[in-house]
């Protein structure tokens, strides 16, 4: 689902036990006609997430400030809306934050052949990345130094931290993540201009491959393996200069072992 269906927010306060009997009809009679009212429902059900005590706080103190503002497709429904209602529309700014925490979560957890494939988890997760994200990072001599080793403790191999500035790739900083129980490490980075680039490393019994070059979620990349490891470098910048940084990368993270 790429869009979200019409009377959506009575479909989320549906979901969440959150509307009258005459309201929860209205819903019923849209779910009977709606295929897409219906598919939406379906992924809010298999979410299991409690929509109104996530945001109830945000509503509740939003209503003290502004009258509850209802799509306009709704203006014939408000007079006979209850004042009592569970479950009130928001105003513009928590209703902005509500659809963009439901938006984000279908589109990390759409139903897919590959959402298992590593590379898919991968562009998922950095599809949330803005260069505001890492851009206020910095790492230090030291704490490259340092990360270096927490790294290659966890994944059982001696790593290298790529020097990419040749690139015009900024290093920023890494962590360590989870991949379907698999270490998997992200090191970050930032070019001059636009998103940042990701450099993953995942710990599996995988062969050895020369790099090849693909596209997931929209974004290019490149991957290989070596010695045990997979990598693959992401991002959303020209894939000449993607191509340049997974040779430079490779070569410097030869020796790992």
């Amino acid at each position: 689902m790429n869009k979200l269906p019409p009377h959506f927010d009575k479909l989320i306060a549906y979901a969440d036990n959150a509307l009258d009997a005459e309201e929860r009809t209205e819903v019923e009679n849209l779910l009977a006609s709606n295929d897409e009212a219906l598919a939406f429902l379906d992924q809010l059900k298999a979410s299991d997430l409690p929509f109104k005590d996530s945001f109830g706080f945000l509503l509740d103190g939003d209503k003290k400030n502004e009258t509850p503002v209802m799509p306009s497709s709704h203006a014939q429904q408000q007079d006979h809306a209850s004042n009592n209602s569970k479950w009130l529309w928001p105003t513009s700014l928590v209703a902005s934050l509500l659809l963009g925490v439901i938006l984000t979560f279908f589109a990390l957890n759409a139903k897919t052949e590959n959402h298992n494939n590593w590379i898919v988890q991968v562009a998922d997760y950095h599809l949330l990345y803005i260069r505001e994200t890492v851009n206020h990072s910095h790492a230090s001599p030291e704490e490259v130094k340092k990360l270096t080793h927490d790294l290659s403790t966890q994944l059982k191999s001696q790593i290298t931290i790529p020097d990419l500035t040749a690139q015009n790739l900024d290093f920023k900083r890494g962590q360590i993540l989870d991949s379907n129980g698999r270490t998997l490490v992200q090191l970050a980075y930032l070019p001059k201009n636009g998103r940042p680039v990701a450099l993953c490393i995942l710990k599996e019994n995988s062969t050895d491959s020369l790099p090849k070059t693909g596209t997931s979620r929209g974004l290019p990349y490149v991957t290989w393996s070596k010695n045990g490891l997979s990598y693959v470098i992401i991002g959303a910048i020209d894939k000449a200069d993607l191509n340049a940084a997974a040779l430079s990368a490779l070569s410097q993270m030869d020796n790992n072992s």
